[in-house]
């Protein structure tokens, strides 16, 4: 990957981590062109997401993107010999958008509760991120 894909994959991802954050109770999510949407909920949200085929599904096959992104991300920063003050500011800005996309991801399980496959899947994806986090937290050396 070329210095300037690279930089695009990772504004996308903490773009991505973001919106992940702004997840409110009742929420669904979507990906366009790579990056995440919230749909809010209206009266039409159903048929609306039947007509553009966003399913459950697609919405956790979404979020493990998002998720490996993160991962090839930071490994691709923590495996090297010395890492840059610019990379170290990425590291550190990645480890609190993960602490704020784990909050949102909290509240998308408040909108799939009744959904225990959804339920697990999201708990599966959080500790994903949560590894992540200790992994950046114990690389890095993170008070």
């Amino acid at each position: 990957m070329n210095t300037e894909s690279f930089t695009i994959n990772v504004e996308n991802t903490i773009l991505n981590l973001k919106m992940m954050s702004q997840i409110k109770p009742y929420d669904k999510l979507y990906l366009d062109e790579g990056l995440l949407k919230i749909d809010t909920p209206t009266l039409l949200q159903g048929i609306y997401r039947w007509y553009k085929v966003y399913s459950r599904i697609n919405t956790t096959t979404d979020l493990d993107i998002i998720v490996k992104s993160v991962i090839d991300i930071t490994d691709n920063l923590l495996d090297k010999e010395d890492i840059s003050d610019e990379e170290n500011a990425l590291c550190q800005q990645i480890l609190i958008e993960i602490s704020n996309a784990c909050k949102g991801l909290s509240n998308l399980k408040i909108t799939y509760k009744d959904d225990t496959f959804m339920s697990s899947k999201l708990d599966i994806i959080k500790d994903k991120l949560k590894s992540r986090k200790d992994k950046i937290i114990k690389v890095m050396k993170v008070a």
